[in-house]
């Protein structure tokens, strides 16, 4: 409905570049990457200086795999944007998978200078760094996560900050009260249920029977043969 809805509003006026980026936002909610780079490119192509723009396309382009592509248009958007806070913290996210620690630590401090409750940059910052007694982070996100304007969701990172500031400094007193705040509110957050995973298995036996599957394997039988490795994970896997 929503698609139907911008693109009716872009028959209206076709150069609107915020119904663009919806476009491009919808598409990418239903799981329709390509058409939502698309219409993102058609954003950029009618106003190029809208840092918006390149913010959405390289939450996709890091979707889709595509994590230089991610990096340059995040580089965009903080170019146009030089505040652009929440573009550091996932532009340090990518450059500390690409194993780039030095520019993902720089990123994400870029990201806590320009929005000290950019709580999220505040934790992959604690994971990527050594804390040390009397580091002046510790009380800054203290104060933080005590102050009544931070949202629940900023207090649930803050809270695995400090968790891991704490234990980087051995105070495992401190680093275990904030790691529960922080898992407090993030099960607070979560409506899981056993009885969700009991069903899903239950309907998967019913689903992939012994007939089902035999009539697969014959079509697609070769001289190959196959290992299959079941187990958990950090169960020995890799290993064998």
């Amino acid at each position: 409905n929503a698609i139907t809805l911008f693109k009716e509003a872009l028959s209206i006026d076709p150069d609107n570049v915020e119904a663009y980026v919806n476009l491009g936002n919808s598409f990418s909610k239903i799981n329709k990457l390509s058409d939502s780079i698309k219409y993102f490119q058609k954003a950029i192509k009618i106003n190029p200086e809208f840092y918006k723009t390149y913010y959405n396309l390289g939450i996709v382009f890091e979707r889709k795999g595509d994590l230089n592509e991610a990096v340059s248009v995040y580089k965009k958007a903080i170019k146009i944007k030089k505040n652009y806070a929440i573009a550091y913290n996932n532009l340090g996210n990518i450059l500390q998978v690409q194993g780039k620690i030095n520019e993902a630590t720089n990123s994400f401090q870029k990201a806590t200078l320009y929005d000290q409750g950019c709580a999220e940059a505040h934790r992959h910052l604690s994971r990527i760094k050594k804390s040390y007694k009397g580091d002046p982070h510790i009380k800054n996100l203290e104060n933080i996560i005590k102050n009544i304007n931070t949202s629940e969701n900023q207090k649930m990172h803050l809270g695995f900050a400090l968790g891991k500031i704490f234990e980087d400094i051995r105070d495992y007193k401190n680093s275990f009260k904030y790691y529960n705040v922080g898992n407090k509110i993030r099960r607070n957050g979560l409506s899981y249920s056993i009885n969700d995973d009991v069903n899903l298995f239950e309907n998967i036996k019913k689903s992939f029977t012994k007939k089902l599957l035999q009539k697969k394997i014959q079509k697609n039988i070769s001289k190959k043969n196959y290992i299959f490795i079941v187990g958990m994970l950090r169960s020995g896997t890799t290993l064998v």
